[in-house]
Parts: C-alpha cells; sequence; structure tokens
C-alpha cells in the first residue's frame, strides 16, 4: 500500500521493487578526516514521527518501524541522547503533540544545536495551488483543516535557534519544501566540514517530489527508508552530511522503485549554505545487514553483487540535487523538425561504426529548453565487449570483474562490455582519439530535435524497443550491441534506452552523469531526458558506456 490518500483518483496501481544488482570497487582515496578535527559544539536533537494506525487515512503498514529504525540508528551510532529523542508514533502523532514537539525544538534548541525531524506518514498535495501537507493520525482525507501544511513546517523550522536542521520526509508529495539548489561543494575534508558546521542549514531529504511514493520496501521498511538508515548503519566516517547521504540513497531509490528523491536546501527557512554534520560516536561499529534471501531464481552472483550494493565504499562523496520526473509535454513553441536522414557514417580507430549528429538547436531537459550543439560523431553501437579486449591487449590496462566470463560469450553474439569504471570508459575513447560524450550530446543522440520521450517516439517501451525491467541470469542477460532495430535514435543510434547505464563525461558534485537506463530499470527510467549519476570509481553490471568524437573542420 502506498502513501497516499485514498480520496486520490489519479492514483492508479504503481510497479512494485525491482533488484538492484550492483557491484563497487573504490581505487581512488579521498581525503581522509580524522574524528575529532571539527569543533562540533550543542546538542543533537531528535523528533522521530512514523504513523500506521490512522484513524480516518487509510493504514500504513511500514512507517511506524521505518521511524524507529531511524531513532535506533541515531541513538547507537551517532550519540543522540534518550532524552534528547522525541519519538511520536501511531496515536500519539496528533496535529497538536506534531506542532507541540516542533515548538519545544524551536524553544529548548539553543543557537549551536543540531535538530534532526524524520516524518513517515500520509502524504497530501493541491496540484492546482502547489500546496502540500502532512496528514497527521487523527487528519480527515476531505479536511485539509485537519492536516499540518508544508509551509507550517518551513516556519517552524526557520524560527528554531538551532544552527543546523535537518528534515527528512518519507510520505507522498514532500517535494514543496524546497528551494532553489545551490551550487556543488568541493571534495570533503576537515576543513570542508567545518566550514559547513559553521553556517546555519535548513536542510531536507524526502522520498519524492510531487508524486505518490511507495510505503512497502525492504525487509519490512520503505524502500526510501531501507536505504536511507542503511547509509547511516554502514556509514565509517567520522562525519557525515546530507548531501554525502543523498549521494548514497537517491539512485539506489530511484532504480528499485519509480520514485526519485530530492535534497536541497528548504524554501524560505534561513538556510545559510551550511550542512548539518552528523557525527560518528566513539566506538561505533559499522552494522551491515545480511542480505535479503534469495529469490528462487537467484544465483550466487546475484547474492554477491547485492551485498556489494548495500556496503558503502565511497569515502564521502558529494552529491548534487537529484530532479524528479515530471511530466514530459509538448512543447509550447514549434519545436525544430526531427532529423531528415540517419547522419552520415564513419569508422572509428577502433574499428567501431559512428554516426554524424547534426550541429543545431534540440529541446533539451524534461522542460524541453532549446539548446545548440556543434556536429559531432557518436558511436553507432554501445562499447563491445570484443573492442575493449583488443584495448586492454594494447594499453596492458587491468581486466574487468569476471572478464572471462564475459568475453567468454562473444561467440554468441557481441554484448556490451560492463563492469567498467568511469575512468576505464575515459580512457578507452581517449586511446583512439575519441572522448566520451556530454550528456547534453548523449540526450540529442538519443531523442533527435523533436523533444521526444524515447528514443523511437513517444510510444512507451516494450519488448520491441528495449532491454529492461529484467532479471540477472548472468552476462548473457545483456542484449548484443546490434539488438532492437525498433528502438533506434533519429540518427539511427542504437540502445539509448535500456541493457546499459551509459558513463558522460559530466559531473555531478564529484560523481559523474550516467544516461539511458539499463536491463533492470523500469520503463520510467528509460526515457531520454532521465538523468543520475555514480561515482566514477564504481565498476557495476548495469554500466558500459560509448564514444564521441569532434567532426574535423
Amino acid at each position: 500500500m502506498r502513501r497516499v490518500l485514498a480520496i486520490l483518483s489519479l492514483l492508479t496501481a504503481l510497479l512494485g521493487s525491482s533488484s538492484a544488482l550492483a557491484e563497487k570497487r573504490d581505487l581512488i582515496v579521498t581525503p581522509k578526516t580524522a574524528a575529532g578535527s571539527v569543533p562540533i559544539a550543542g546538542q543533537y536533537w531528535a523528533l522521530i514521527i512514523g504513523i500506521d494506525k490512522y484513524k480516518e487515512a487509510p493504514q500504513l503498514e511500514t512507517a511506524v518501524k521505518d521511524a524507529k529504525g531511524v531513532r535506533d540508528v541515531l541513538a547507537s551510532r551517532y550519540g543522540f541522547r534518550s532524552d534528547k529523542i522525541i519519538e511520536l508514533v501511531n496515536e500519539k502523532a496528533t496535529r497538536t503533540n506534531i506542532e507541540s514537539a516542533l515548538l519545544r525544538l524551536g524553544r529548548e534548541s539553543k543557537p549551536e544545536d543540531s535538530v534532526f525531524i524524520y516524518y513517515a506518514g500520509h502524504g497530501k498535495y493541491d496540484d492546482d495551488r502547489n500546496l502540500g501537507w502532512w496528514v497527521p493520525v487523527e487528519g480527515e482525507p476531505q479536511e485539509p483543516a485537519t492536516f499540518i501544511s508544508n509551509a507550517s513546517i518551513r516556519d517552524y523550522v526557520g524560527n528554531m535557534r538551532a544552527r543546523h536542521v535537518y528534515l527528512v520526509v518519507d510520505s507522498c508529495f514532500s517535494g514543496t519544501l524546497f528551494a532553489k539548489s545551490r551550487a556543488m561543494l568541493p571534495a570533503p575534508d576537515d576543513k570542508f566540514y567545518a566550514r559547513l558546521y559553521a553556517k546555519q542549514s535548513r536542510w531536507a531529504l524526502t522520498s519524492g517530489g510531487t508524486e505518490p511514493v511507495e510505503d512497502r520496501g525492504r525487509q519490512g521498511h520503505s524502500i526510501f527508508a531501507y536505504y536511507f538508515i542503511q547509509a547511516l548503519r554502514e556509514n565509517e566516517e567520522p562525519y557525515l552530511i546530507p548531501l554525502t547521504i543523498a549521494g548514497r540513497v537517491a539512485p539506489l531509490v530511484a532504480r528499485n522503485s519509480s520514485q526519485v528523491p530530492r535534497s536541497e536546501p528548504m524554501q524560505g527557512a534561513n538556510d545559510d549554505g551550511g550542512q548539518f554534520v552528523f557525527r560518528l560516536a566513539a566506538g561505533a561499529v559499522a552494522k551491515k545487514e545480511a542480505s535479503p534471501p534469495a529469490s528462487a531464481s537467484g544465483s550466487s552472483e546475484e547474492m554477491a553483487q547485492m551485498r556489494e550494493e548495500l556496503e558503502t565504499l565511497k569515502k564521502q562523496m558529494t552529491a548534487p540535487k537529484v530532479e524528479p520526473p515530471k511530466p514530459i509535454e509538448e512543447a509550447r513553441v514549434r519545436p525544430p523538425s526531427a532529423p531528415g536522414q540517419m547522419g552520415r557514417e564513419i569508422t572509428g580507430k577502433d574499428g567501431a561504426p559512428m554516426l554524424l549528429v547534426q550541429e543545431g538547436e534540440f529541446l533539451y531537459g524534461d522542460d524541453n529548453q532549446r539548446l545548440s550543439l556543434s556536429v559531432f560523431y557518436m558511436d553507432k553501437f554501445e562499447l563491445s565487449t570484443k573492442l575493449y579486449a583488443a584495448f586492454l591487449q594494447a594499453s596492458g590496462r587491468s581486466q574487468p570483474d569476471d572478464w572471462s566470463k564475459q568475453v567468454a560469450l562473444v561467440g554468441s553474439g557481441d554484448r556490451p562490455v560492463v563492469n567498467v569504471s568511469w575512468h576505464d570508459a575515459d580512457a578507452y575513447c581517449r586511446q583512439y582519439g575519441k572522448r566520451l560524450p556530454t550528456e547534453q550530446e548523449w540526450e540529442k543522440a538519443a531523442r533527435g530535435t523533436d523533444g521526444r520521450k524515447y528514443p523511437w517516439g513517444n510510444d512507451e517501451p516494450t519488448s520491441r524497443h528495449a532491454l529492461f525491467n529484467t532479471s540477472w541470469n548472468g552476462y548473457a542477460t545483456l542484449a548484443t550491441v546490434e539488438s532492437y532495430e525498433a528502438g533506434k535514435s533519429p540518427y539511427g543510434i542504437y540502445n539509448m534506452a535500456g541493457n546499459v547505464w551509459e558513463w558522460t563525461s559530466s559531473d555531478e558534485g564529484s560523481n559523474k552523469v550516467i544516461r539511458g537506463g539499463s536491463w533492470n530499470d523500469r520503463a520510467n527510467l528509460m526515457r531520454s531526458p532521465l538523468r543520475l549519476w555514480n561515482t566514477p570509481t564504481y565498476r557495476l553490471n548495469y554500466n558500459g558506456f560509448r564514444c564521441a568524437q569532434d567532426s574535423p573542420r
């Protein structure tokens, strides 16, 4: 059951969660920060709210367990004292009690304190007026006056004396809390954390934007809460900030559900550019949750990859704003016409065919911005195992994981190389006088100039167009690079939706943007404007690449 009121007739059945099987390897050492190197004063406060047993609204199943899971990890690993934790679950989570708790935090927290607020329950949204609410336990579905508005939450948070307030909301339609995103932050060290701690912050992480989010997920938690708690539990660094948490949680939630979390400063809440800094308690040891039991069709390889997915090996990365998917609308102005014919084909120095993408305007992003690019070439196919094998022989670069299993399948069709990091992909392209495409180039090559939703048009994906929403069954799961003729882009480029995510040269903080969706993703992640990111050192069985090349002048 989803966290959404029954009165919302617009909500139809949404898809269940799918597995995200990922393998990670960190080859780059990030700046180390010693415990105690950041001067943190004051107390840590927490307000924990979870509601399953609504009096009037539909019942939920996981909100209380989510709230208690968050409470426990704050106390056990980050030193939150029990007398500083206010817990309101089920019948105690009335509107009066919630607002009284917010007032108490405003009165009792001191200027050097940090306040954490977690809400798991129903949310309500008025699309016409862009208004959002939390629904307390007694909230009546037909009476918004019985709810707590997001505007009120912002007011309470904005007027708290505490230096930092971090609000985490797992409910439908929570995206109306946000302001515009700030610029990305530099690599973390002790001075970095000290600067962030010194400035006031009012930051929020929500399980979605203005879309419904899921109640069920994994091991009795919602999908968002499962990965949020996992990030807190498995962190081994002395300091942890909201941007780092978002960088770990958002991609996993997006790949395993139809929601995309957001992490940004709160709108109109007196944010001054700082960050809430979680401080790992002395002697805290990361407790890693056991992997879920394998399904009947699951393999030991899948389970090993799942355990790797759940490990946090990246050392304090920063993460950017994650834009939620917006409804695709036709451009309000007459769009440029689609390319009249496929681009001229050349052969790259590596032997890969490349297609010309003409210069000029195209419609970019979910909001169909008009951008213009110079002419360039793009690989017609995802980079194949066969071509990558030749590169390894010529360059002496280390082999990807499971390399023998990948090359063993070349005789039955050439599949895209996977388990390659961004650095591997970049090195390959440079070896042959090419480069990774920017995300703007990638999107134009995928959707052409007319703002279409997918490479083939606006029809929803089917098994004729792309490989997606399937289970891992070894490397034979991957489609050959010449598959899916019906899914070609307007320029004749193959597999720009599904099969494997593709690295681009574009940055998102310390991460690299990936595009296109993969074999294990749902249809909503096949959209050409959709952008996610990964850490450059990750090697994953759903990440590959293709190269671009400038056109000779």
